[in-house]
């Protein structure tokens, strides 16, 4: 599909969906983040990372940090925004399904990090 052709509607229901989404997609990032450590060490460290020799790491690190400012904020503005402006023409129905996806996502994203061994995630947490 052609951008320019793209209708506006269209393209704030795949923004709503992208905030829907946000915290699989930060629970994935995270996943890959973890990997990433593993991978590159070879094993699980004990502590946090000060500093990990390689950029691609650091790029890995904004991305995590982005994902988490987007998953906890661009909701929060979104709904402020479907509340004051009714003329958007997003429904109810809209509305309810992309917040109940939005919670289970957090549901399942703090159910992974809670149950996980806890090398997983000491290097991060620590």
């Amino acid at each position: 599909m052609n951008a320019q052709n793209m209708n506006p509607t269209a393209r704030r229901v795949r923004f709503t969906w992208l905030c829907a989404l946000s915290p699989a997609v930060l629970l994935l990032v995270s996943i890959t983040m973890a990997l990433h450590i593993r991978l590159g060490f070879g094993f699980w460290p004990d502590q946090s990372l000060d500093s990990f020799p390689a950029f691609d790491f650091r790029v890995h690190d904004w991305l995590f940090i982005a994902s988490v400012l987007f998953a906890g904020f661009a909701p929060i503005h979104l709904l402020v925004t479907l509340i004051h402006y009714r003329e958007l023409g997003f429904t109810l129905r809209q509305f309810a399904l992309q917040a109940l996806v939005w919670i289970v996502g957090w549901v399942v994203f703090f159910a992974v990090v809670s149950t996980v061994p806890a090398r997983f995630v000491t290097w991060f947490t620590d």
